[in-house]
């Protein structure tokens, strides 16, 4: 069996982390509940974070290929 070395032991731990965050603010007495005001940070987070991958996605192809296109030279 292979052992986990660096960044999957990084991600492994991280996302331990998160969980064990996320179940303990949205635990309430053995039931998982989500409130109204928390859906609305996470819209507003998530809303956020697609607004600038809107911009970034296209913005990092157009580098990518211009390296490309100097690397090719």
């Amino acid at each position: 069996m292979a052992s986990i070395r660096g960044s999957e032991s990084t991600a492994l731990t991280i996302f331990a982390a998160v969980f064990l965050t996320l179940r303990r603010y949205i635990q309430f007495e053995g039931k998982y509940i989500m409130t109204v005001h928390d859906m609305d940070k996470a819209r507003s987070t998530y809303d956020s974070f697609m607004g600038t991958l809107k911009w970034t996605v296209p913005l990092i192809c157009a580098l990518t290929f211009i390296v490309i296109l100097l690397i090719a030279e």
